[in-house]
């Protein structure tokens, strides 16, 4: 996990350094990408601080039920 994880935030990051520089963001998208990176950011923080303090069973129930959460709620979106 440890591997992928920091593939990914590499080529993210390339991503959008590179779509930067080929204008692609207006002011829109970085007034959201403004929003997001500190809420994620923070996001990561707490899931890291939970992960620390319960062990591995509970917190695999835990993302379960999360995931299912939000496939409810998503579900219940495209419903309505």
């Amino acid at each position: 996990r440890a591997l992928l994880q920091s593939f990914n935030m590499t080529v993210l990051t390339i991503s959008t350094i590179l779509l930067a520089f080929k204008g692609v963001y207006d002011s829109n998208v970085l007034l959201a990408l403004a929003i997001a990176t500190p809420v994620a950011l923070a996001g990561a923080q707490v899931g890291i601080a939970v992960f620390k303090r319960i062990n591995d069973a509970v917190f695999r129930r835990l993302l379960i039920f999360l995931m299912l959460a939000s496939g409810v709620v998503l579900l219940g979106r495209s419903v309505l």
